[in-house]
């Protein structure tokens, strides 16, 4: 079965939970406890079928499987990437924080513990592969994030008149510079002036500006005269 057609059963499954279709029989009409026992089994066989489904692939949140990952990486170029290990970050987070919001929630805690055990080592080899390829590239080409400090760092979003509108407005017309996904960009976009407090460290372009600034001062130097 595909990943989506499993999805869709978790989907109805739930509906018909929620309008009475399905029901928990119990020995005992007031044991709360089994009746949440019973509901954990069958999300946690859920959650089984779609880590064996057939289509199963890099891109889905709960694939961790190491087996021939720097293959499937190589036909990722440095952006995809980057958004990868992004996208696992976030599914962490709401593993983490949000469990309400995955659709096969609940689960058991050792079927939670493991998924969130295996997918924090599989982001660990996605950015041991990134950063590689980092050290292995002569003049590696600024990663999106950045990008986005570069452009910071220029005045592109504080000093231009024309760009003056809400985060997704913004990147938009970035997006037409760096590529990458929206998301990924005003979420990047959305950090820069944000309070340290309130900063999603998940998107780091924050991190880059001062280097930005330095790096564009160098290359100025660099090139006075010429």
């Amino acid at each position: 079965m595909k990943y989506n057609e499993v999805i869709n059963k978790i989907k109805k499954f739930k509906i018909d939970v929620k309008h009475g279709k399905i029901t928990f029989d119990s020995e005992d009409s007031e044991n709360l406890f089994e009746t949440i026992e019973k509901e954990l089994k069958i999300m946690d066989d859920f959650l089984s079928e779609l880590l064996v489904s057939e289509d199963l692939s890099i891109f889905h949140n709960e694939y961790s499987s190491k087996d021939n990952l720097l293959k499937q990486c190589d036909n990722l170029n440095r952006i995809e990437l980057e958004e990868l290990i992004v996208q696992k970050k976030v599914f962490l987070d709401k593993l983490k924080n949000d469990r309400n919001e995955i659709i096969y929630y609940p689960i058991s805690h050792n079927s939670f513990q493991k998924l969130a055990y295996e997918v924090s080592l599989f982001v660990i080899e996605l950015e041991n592969i990134f950063n590689e390829r980092e050290v292995i590239s002569k003049n590696p080409e600024l990663t999106l994030t950045k990008k986005i400090a570069l452009l910071k760092s220029l005045g592109f979003y504080d000093d231009i008149e024309i760009l003056n509108g809400s985060n997704a407005y913004k990147a938009k017309i970035t997006q037409l510079f760096t590529g990458g996904s929206l998301d990924t960009i005003t979420k990047n976009i959305k950090n820069l002036d944000l309070d340290i407090k309130d900063i999603d460290a998940k998107y780091t372009s924050y991190t880059h500006v001062k280097d930005m600034k330095n790096l564009v001062s160098k290359i100025k130097s660099e090139t006075r005269g010429k």
